[in-house]
C-alpha cells in the first residue's frame, strides 16, 4: 500500500529518525521533495502555504496514476506504532475519505488520512490546489475543512467563506455543485488509535511537561499542537516513551529510501517550480 508525504529540508528529521525508520512493512513510501519556502517552518508564517500546497498535487497525481487504490497521506512528523493494511482499510470502510479529528469541535487534520483513489476525491485535491494557488492568504486545514463541510451536506451549495487579511477583508466564492464534484465525498473520522494531541486538548497547545491521554491502543501518532519542529521532536520523544513504558512500541527499523523515488521527486519539483 502507498502512503504519500512531503519534506522540506527543515523537516527532514523527522523523515530519517521517525517516518521511514518507523514505516512497518506492507507500505510503499513515496515522499516528494520540496523547498524551503517558509523559513521559519512554524504554522501559517510566511511561505507556509507554499509549503504545504505540493501534497494535493502529489496526492492527484498518484490517484491520477492509480486510479481506484486506497492510499495514505501522511505528513512526515509521524511516529508508526502498529500500522497495518489492513487497519487501513477498515478504517476507511466504503467512504471516500477518512480523516483524524483535530478538535474537540470536530473539525478534520489535513495532516494524516486514508483515502480511496476516485474522482469525488481526485476533484476534492483539484480544488484544493486551485483555491491555494488563487488566494494568499488561504491555509489549507482550514479550506478543507470548509470544503468538507459543503460536500457533507450537500454538492449543490454556493458558500462564501469570509477573510480577512491585514487590515481589510475579501469574499472568496466557492461555487461546489455536483457537476462539478460528481457527488458528495462520502468521509468519516478515523478512530483515536489514529492519534494526535488534538483528541483531547482544547484551545491550549502541547507543552513538554504537559500530561496528554494517550489511548491504550495506538497505531500512529501525528504530532501536531505543539510550536516548532523542536516541539514536535519533544513530542515524539515523549509519546514514544510513554508506549514503550507500556511494552506498546515496536522496534525502529533502519532508515531506507526507495531509490526509484528520487526521478519522482525530480519530475514533481519541476512542476512545481
Amino acid at each position: 500500500m502507498r502512503i504519500l508525504s512531503v519534506c522540506s529540508p527543515s523537516h527532514e528529521p523527522f523523515r530519517d529518525q521517525w517516518f521511514l525508520p518507523t514505516l512497518p512493512p506492507g507500505f510503499e513510501p513515496e515522499v516528494l521533495d520540496v523547498d524551503q519556502t517558509c523559513a521559519s517552518a512554524l504554522h501559517r508564517t510566511e511561505g507556509w502555504r507554499e509549503a504545504v500546497s505540493p501534497r494535493y498535487g502529489l496526492i492527484a497525481d498518484a490517484i491520477t496514476r492509480a486510479p481506484d487504490e486506497i492510499m495514505v497521506y501522511s505528513d512526515i512528523d509521524v511516529r508508526f506504532f502498529d500500522l497495518r493494511p489492513e487497519t487501513v482499510i477498515a478504517a476507511l470502510g466504503d467512504s471516500d475519505l477518512a480523516l483524524q479529528r483535530d478538535s474537540y469541535t470536530g473539525r478534520v487534520c489535513s495532516g494524516f488520512f486514508v483515502f480511496r483513489g476516485n474522482a469525488r476525491v481526485l476533484a476534492l485535491m483539484r480544488s484544493m490546489q486551485e483555491q491555494l494557488a488563487a488566494e494568499a492568504s488561504m491555509c489549507d486545514q482550514p479550506l478543507l475543512n470548509d470544503l468538507m463541510e459543503v460536500k457533507r451536506w450537500g454538492g449543490g451549495l454556493r458558500y462564501r467563506l469570509m477573510r480577512w487579511p491585514g487590515l481589510g477583508h475579501r469574499l472568496l466564492d466557492l461555487d461546489f455543485t455536483r457537476r462539478r464534484f460528481e457527488s458528495c465525498v462520502r468521509w468519516r473520522y478515523l478512530d483515536a488509535s489514529f492519534w494526535t494531541p488534538g483528541h483531547g486538548l482544547r484551545h491550549e497547545e502541547w507543552s513538554p511537561g504537559n500530561p496528554v491521554q494517550i489511548p491504550r491502543r495506538i497505531v500512529i501518532h501525528h504530532a501536531n499542537w505543539c510550536l516548532g519542529i523542536e516541539g514536535k521532536l519533544r513530542q515524539l520523544e515523549y509519546v514514544d516513551g510513554i508506549v514503550r513504558a507500556r511494552g506498546g512500541a515496536p522496534a525502529q527499523r533502519p532508515p531506507h529510501r526507495p531509490a526509484h523515488k528520487a526521478a519522482h521527486n525530480a519530475a514533481h519539483n519541476s512542476d512545481q517550480r
